[in-house]
């Protein structure tokens, strides 16, 4: 039996960036659910609604970079929210912006999500990015 609790299902969520592929996201998101990403220094802030935008997205950052992997550094539930302290580091595949390819870029950031009836139906994202030997801001 699967578990839809709400850290269970944000779990999950992480996992189709790491190695657990794509056809999980019609399990776990709502059919509007929206994902809204912060802006940063690689480009503007940008709002992912649906399944199919959701999918692009994530094929998008995982033909990006060659090897990313989010590390989920603490999970929070309160109500229908999950707060998440991840880490992502990624080399880049191509140029990309000032980067060149074989760069490698890190990612500190923390993501809230809204989970309902065991799907996501919004998150928020906050980010900076830093230089791949460094440590995550706080536990």
């Amino acid at each position: 039996m699967t578990d839809n609790s709400r850290k269970a299902v944000v779990a999950r969520l992480w996992g189709i960036y790491n190695d657990e592929g794509l056809m999980k996201i019609p399990d776990m998101f709502a059919d509007d659910g929206a994902w809204n990403y912060a802006a940063s220094a690689q480009g503007p802030a940008e709002r992912v609604v649906g399944k199919a935008a959701m999918r692009a997205r994530v094929e998008g950052m995982r033909a990006a970079f060659r090897d990313i992997g989010i590390t989920v550094h603490r999970s929070v539930a309160e109500g229908d929210t999950v707060a998440s302290r991840w880490t992502w580091p990624g080399t880049f595949r191509v140029p990309f912006g000032e980067f060149a390819a074989g760069a490698r870029l890190r990612m500190d950031g923390a993501t809230f999500h809204t989970v309902r009836d065991g799907v996501l139906v919004e998150s928020h994202d906050t980010w900076a990015a830093g230089a791949p030997d460094e440590e995550p801001n706080s536990p």
